[in-house]
């Protein structure tokens, strides 16, 4: 569905969208590169003012634009809802062929992730067909 959006908002706009790759993503994450990737933008105390996570006690999606800006000019990274990578993870079946899956790379935690759990370079993976309110997507918009 991300992908068929991406593609969607291409010919509606006739402009390159797609998703973004781990590495663009983690760029971002990284406060555009200042810090390392095993750093991390804020605090314990400080997270709730920025991201939707399990300590905020919200339990649920938000829309977009809910949490303010941090100093960086960062929004809606994390929390809310992991983000779909356009980086794939393939998986092999035991026999090599027909139970080979394809994983699509998700990103920055969600709102029922524990602020521990929360890192510039944690990822993981889902199945490209999951779907779940606690998974979503951001888009690209590539210069042409």
């Amino acid at each position: 569905d991300a992908q068929a959006y991406c593609q969607w908002k291409s010919q509606m706009t006739g402009q390159s969208i797609r998703l973004p790759s781990e590495k663009e993503w983690e760029y971002v994450a990284s406060d555009f590169g200042k810090i390392s990737p095993d750093q991390f933008l804020w605090d314990q105390d400080r997270i709730v003012e920025f991201c939707n996570i399990e300590e905020t006690g919200i339990l649920d999606t938000l829309p977009v634009n809910h949490f303010s800006e941090n100093e960086g000019g960062i929004q809606d990274l994390f929390g809310n809802v992991f983000e779909w990578m356009q980086d794939t993870h393939d998986k092999k079946g035991s026999s090599g062929s027909a139970y080979d899956l394809e994983y699509k790379i998700a990103r920055g935690g969600s709102f029922i992730t524990h602020y521990k759990h929360i890192a510039a370079w944690r990822r993981i993976s889902f199945l490209r067909s999951y779907c779940t309110s606690f998974l979503g997507f951001r888009t690209v918009c590539e210069d042409v």
